[in-house]
């Protein structure tokens, strides 16, 4: 793939990636991967069949930089699970780290790593200069998920709240003796799972983010909102 094709290929992911970028209501920012990864799939027109889609052109572009002996094609199946290492990797202009991570022992269920496991199970101690880099850019990529027995320590990772309502006392009368706060929260529907949704009947789904990084039309490959209720308890 040419230069010009991947400079083409990296706007186009540029555009799409900022309108499923979204912004926590703690200030950090957390990206929609799977959204991401749809809206980069969809057909181009014009293009050839390496480029049908601008995740194609990426895909071209990372296999470009590779050396052949390390070179797999690089495709939907092999991306599995490994979406927001490919996009970390692309962005921090790292291709030559790609295919070895979608072979690795590492995927995105493993996100965030520390220094040392960035060091050994992926640039397997030959870039030292990009391991900060990858270890900074990627608390964006992995936000929290909501599931039924979910853990209550995430290493720094990013709460995806958009917003939060508190319950006034009158509503909550029976939590008055636990001490507790109920609060209404608004998620993307993205990372909550099924079966929390289908635990929680009451909650309801939305087709606009209040707090979308731009102003880009909601209904291009919006998650929704998964509105919820959880219980605080103050320090």
């Amino acid at each position: 793939m040419n230069k010009a094709g991947y400079e083409d290929a990296l706007e186009r992911y540029r555009q799409i990636r900022k309108s499923n970028t979204r912004v926590a209501t703690s200030g950090r920012p957390f990206v929609l991967v799977q959204s991401l990864a749809a809206q980069l799939r969809q057909p181009l027109s014009g293009s050839d069949e390496s480029t049908a889609t601008i995740f194609d052109g990426l895909c071209r572009w990372v296999e470009s930089h590779t050396a052949p002996y390390e070179r797999r094609h690089l495709d939907q199946p092999a991306c599995a699970g490994r979406l927001a290492i490919f996009f970390i990797l692309v962005e921090l202009e790292l291709p030559k780290y790609v295919s070895r991570s979608m072979w690795g022992a590492i995927n995105d269920a493993h996100l965030p790593l520390n220094h040392k496991e960035i060091t050994d199970l992926l640039f397997l101690n030959e870039d030292s200069s990009s391991v900060k880099r990858f270890h900074d850019a990627q608390f964006e990529w992995c936000p929290i998920s909501f599931y039924m027995g979910m853990d209550l320590f995430y290493a720094g990772r990013v709460l995806p709240v958009y917003r939060k309502t508190k319950f006034p006392s009158s509503e909550v009368d029976d939590n008055a003796e636990s001490g507790s706060t109920l609060w209404q929260v608004e998620v993307p529907g993205e990372l909550v799972d099924q079966r929390l949704k289908e635990a929680m009947p009451a909650a309801v789904l939305g087709e606009r983010d209040p707090l979308r990084s731009d102003d880009a039309e909601s209904n291009v490959g919006e998650a929704g909102l998964h509105n919820t209720i959880v219980s605080e308890t103050p320090h």
